[in-house]
């Protein structure tokens, strides 16, 4: 239990990582670059560390187009996370396992339980809340729920390679998967990068930094935890965990501003993604 503990641990830590950066930057490509630079050099030493094994150019090649869903994903998340703060994008986030199991059903053909129905329904109620403006009441922030739903849906893209990766037989391959994932999302973002290098400030790479260790860390966390426990009690503690501690820690440390309807969201997020992961 003690990575699935380090897992909620670093997932939280990064989110709170990432909020400071929206407050204290010009620009998030510096970040985002910090991020991805520092991932996948650990990754390459995870990869060096368990010795060579064979390789497919499927994995490479899947690894590559994630990097792209990858930085799209990032760049949103820190956007929404500038404009709403932690605790309602650490929400939004859970959200995008419904883009996997969308796809898992109607493509691979499994198929889903009564309560994970049941779990999908509050995930789809939970958006209008999450993205009501924050201390109004009834007031859906227009210009925030499109951004959220995409980010979802880039967010969720992001999530299925991962499925695809598994259903393909590959996924012994993992770490090389991962590596080309964070290599291709780090040279994708390095022209973004250099465009705003003149906005980039000194700590923005060291946030950057903190948030690829912690990415990393989270990743290899969980699976190491799924070789001693189920998925079933993996997924719903770690991500129910993270998402509780991301929220408290938002409200304090930050003072973010959350409304009623948004606390609502939240926990039906939180039932949600339980329903869902069990």
């Amino acid at each position: 239990m003690i990575f699935v503990a380090i897992a909620a641990l670093s997932i939280t830590c990064l989110s709170l990582i990432m909020r400071y950066s929206t407050l204290k930057t010009e620009t998030l490509w510096g970040v985002i670059q910090g991020n991805y630079l520092t991932a996948a050099v650990l990754m390459g030493v995870v990869v060096l560390r368990n010795g060579s094994t064979e390789v497919s150019w499927f994995t490479l090649g899947l690894g590559a187009l994630t990097g792209l869903t990858y930085s799209i994903g990032m760049y949103m998340n820190l956007t929404l996370m500038g404009k709403r703060g932690a605790a309602i994008t650490a929400s939004m986030i859970q959200l995008a396992v419904l883009i996997p199991i969308t796809v898992s059903v109607f493509i691979y053909g499994e198929t889903i339980t009564a309560q994970q129905i049941i779990g999908i329904l509050l995930a789809v109620a939970s958006l209008p809340l999450l993205a009501a403006k924050p201390m109004q009441r009834l007031e859906i922030d227009r210009e925030i729920l499109p951004k959220i739903i995409l980010t979802i849906i880039v967010v969720g893209f992001s999530q299925l390679s991962s499925k695809i990766l598994i259903q393909s037989g590959y996924q012994a391959q993992n770490n090389y998967f991962f590596l080309a994932v964070f290599t291709s999302a780090a040279i994708l973002v390095t022209p973004l990068t250099w465009k705003n290098r003149e906005k980039i400030q000194r700590n923005d790479p060291v946030y950057g930094i903190g948030v690829g260790m912690f990415n990393v860390l989270s990743n290899r966390s969980l699976l190491l935890a799924l070789t001693t426990i189920p998925g079933a009690i993996v997924f719903p503690v770690s991500s129910a965990s993270s998402l509780l501690l991301v929220t408290i820690s938002a409200i304090f440390l930050f003072k973010e501003k959350v409304s009623k309807l948004n606390l609502v969201g939240i926990f039906l997020t939180l039932v949600a993604v339980v329903l869902i992961n069990i």
